[in-house]
């Protein structure tokens, strides 16, 4: 999503109308996420209503509260023909932000699960070096 609101911003800085910067960065990638919003932005023009409309709708269905801001920002864009340039590209850098956050605490997360396996894991290496030591103690 943070890609799809660069390339909404860049199309959006280059004079190009509201509908046709979603319609054009939406054909531009090629995740499933890209054909989704391909699918809804076509839907709104066979249903002749505005884009963000089908954004809003598309939020609802996918639960991506993102969609719902790039249509509220587009909206005002069309309605008071404001420039969303620095709008868009701050979201886009906020929500890059959120998922380096959230991909670094899974991370350490997961980092925390190895603990007591690497501490069990130097235990017995200590033991299996200690082992022959001991036996031959014991034995004399």
């Amino acid at each position: 999503m943070a890609a799809y609101l660069d390339l909404v911003a860049l199309r959006r800085a280059g004079n190009v109308s509201a509908e046709q910067a979603m319609e054009q960065a939406a054909q531009t990638g090629q995740g499933w996420a890209f054909v989704r919003i391909q699918e809804a932005l076509a839907r709104s023009r066979v249903d002749k209503v505005p884009h963000w409309e089908s954004l809003a709708r598309l939020t609802a269905e996918l639960d991506l509260p993102v969609l719902d801001d790039l249509a509220a920002i587009m909206r005002q864009s069309a309605d008071d023909g404001a420039s969303v340039y620095a709008t868009l590209r701050s979201r886009a850098k906020n929500l890059r932000g959120e998922l380096l956050t959230a991909q670094a605490t899974e991370a350490n997360a997961d980092s925390e699960k190895m603990t007591a396996p690497g501490a069990l894991l130097a235990v017995l290496v200590m033991l299996l070096i200690a082992f022959p030591a001991i036996i031959r103690m014991l034995n004399t």
